[in-house]
């Protein structure tokens, strides 16, 4: 799986001007002169992005930015959190890395930024498939290759396509990913991506290895190593080089196998690459086991199993379902504030409603008192001065055409209050559907809820009679159970009642779970 990198440019001397900053608009300026921050120790980086940036930055100038500043300054933390992500995908850590990448979509997203909003699909959807999570990995993948190719990306959407074709493979539809893999491969060539080339390469080379091509697969190794050593690409060359190994060994050529996947090793270690760690001390177990070097197979087992446990880890797998949630419910507290917006709209339309129909019932009340008064100037005229009937006929006719100009107007005022009924109808039916999707998210969340509620296993196992009656005011709430087994082999049970009730009472309920089970794993270091 291939995470994507924004473009970066060196900026060598950031770390030191946001340190001796004497004022938040200097440290302001410097971030707007570049158009990103460039990966940095981690040290460096949560120095920019935390302590100087969101406490002296952003709280007292970012209100005061032109609108072309501010999307810029945004367009430079989304990028900064997305690297950083990369930086902590690469080390296994897959909690840091899915915090990193959803605030750097949602960052994207404020903006419309749409290859940035790709590119961290793209890597969300590396992380569902690390974690052997294929549907939603897909999902993914397929979101950010359609806006690529909107945005006609080919460089990201050939990166799209060998995603999506890895997926296949994860799935055995070997022929689906070769299909998808043959695309890729082919925008890379035409575009001179070398990097993408050996990735590709690589790839079909998997593919060729599933279907027992050895040979052939170590052809494409072979092809794949070159071109990653040509690039400096440490990552790609150990990925290679323990591909070829695994070959050599199931060649049974065990010397050549142990080689390189102890090159492949080296590196892996040298750059913290934890998922190529794990692969190149599972093939050197395995192959120090048929040599016969027993202590080494035990060594490279052990090594195997914690990288492997690490990267796989519970609390990885629960803070991607955090992520997920926490993702979703801001985007949901979005549509809230436009239904609010359209509520808003409504009385006021209500009230224009209102308004018309208060002049128009103004206006035939005035028009009526006008007809009467010149009725009986009209008679009295006439009774008292028939000489001056012709000219009183002559008046009365222009009185007429006043009052067929106030008809139709009354007419027009009527068909706007009826048009303005309709838009009313139309936004009842529009309030209608969202509160439909506003039920639909709670009830995802209530059952994002229960997944960390005591398990029925575990309460059998330590409970002998017992029973749960678990009935919250509403679909989530700050309500829950909890049991666990501590270190010391004993049973803990909690029962408890967290502030607020609905989503915001299910949010403390989640982040009081986690304390608890944070409190076991702390008590047994």
């Amino acid at each position: 799986m291939m995470s994507q990198v924004s473009t970066t440019i060196q900026v060598d001397s950031l770390k030191q001007i946001i340190k001796t900053a004497k004022s938040d608009t200097t440290v302001l300026n410097a971030l707007l002169e570049w158009d990103g921050l460039i990966y940095m120790e981690d040290a460096a980086m949560d120095l920019v992005l935390n302590h100087r940036i969101d406490s002296l930055c952003i709280k007292n100038l970012y209100s005061k930015l032109e609108k072309k500043e501010r999307n810029k300054f945004i367009k430079s933390r989304a990028f900064a959190l997305n690297n950083l992500g990369i930086i902590y995908d690469g080390k296994g850590d897959y909690a840091m890395a899915i915090d990193f990448y959803t605030h750097s979509l949602t960052m994207y997203e404020e903006i419309n930024e749409k290859r940035g909003i790709a590119i961290s699909l793209n890597n969300i959807g590396a992380i569902y498939h690390d974690q052997g999570n294929l549907k939603n990995a897909i999902d993914y993948y397929t979101k950010s290759l359609k806006i690529k190719e909107e945005i006609g990306d080919q460089s990201g959407i050939a990166l799209s396509l060998s995603n999506i074709g890895n997926v296949y493979q994860s799935q055995n539809d070997l022929d689906n990913a070769i299909l998808f893999y043959d695309k890729s491969l082919k925008i890379r060539e035409e575009t001179g991506n070398k990097n993408g080339i050996a990735s590709t390469l690589n790839n079909i080379g998997i593919i060729y290895q599933k279907k027992g091509e050895l040979v052939n697969a170590k052809d494409y190794f072979s092809k794949s190593l070159q071109l990653y050593e040509e690039v400096n690409d440490l990552r790609g060359t150990a990925v290679s080089l323990n591909n070829i190994g695994n070959i050599y060994k199931n060649q049974g050529n065990l010397i050549q196998a142990l080689s390189f996947n102890e090159k492949s090793l080296k590196i892996a270690i040298e750059i913290s690459a934890a998922t190529e760690i794990k692969q190149a001390a599972e093939s050197l177990w395995e192959v120090n086991k048929k040599l016969g070097n027993f202590k080494q197979s035990l060594v490279m087992y052990e090594l195997f199993v914690s990288t492997r446990d690490s990267l796989e880890s519970e609390e990885n797998q629960k803070e991607i379902m955090r992520q997920e949630f926490k993702y979703h419910y801001d985007k949901q507290a979005a549509t809230d504030s436009i239904i609010n917006a359209e509520m808003e709209k409504v009385q006021l339309a209500e009230l224009e409603a209102e308004k018309a129909l208060s002049e128009k019932q103004k206006t035939q009340i005035s028009s009526q008192k006008t007809q009467s008064t010149y009725l009986y100037v009209g008679l009295g005229l006439i009774a008292l001065f028939s000489v001056f009937m012709y000219n009183r006929f002559k008046v009365t006719k222009k009185q007429k055409l006043i009052i067929e100009e106030q008809k139709q107007e009354v007419e027009k005022q009527k068909g706007t209050v009826e048009k303005t009924l309709q838009e009313l109808e139309t936004t009842y039916v529009k309030l209608e559907s969202t509160h439909e999707q506003i039920t639909d998210s709670i009830r995802y969340a209530e059952r994002i809820q229960r997944s960390f509620l005591a398990s029925k296993s575990t309460l059998d196992e330590f409970l002998k009679e017992y029973f749960v009656f678990f009935q919250p005011k509403e679909a989530v709430s700050g309500d829950f159970y909890w049991a666990a087994q501590l270190p010391n082999s004993h049973f803990a049970f909690a029962v408890a009642d967290s502030t607020g009730h609905g989503v915001p009472g299910a949010i403390m309920s989640l982040l009081n779970i986690t304390s608890l089970e944070k409190s076991i794993e702390t008590e047994s270091e």
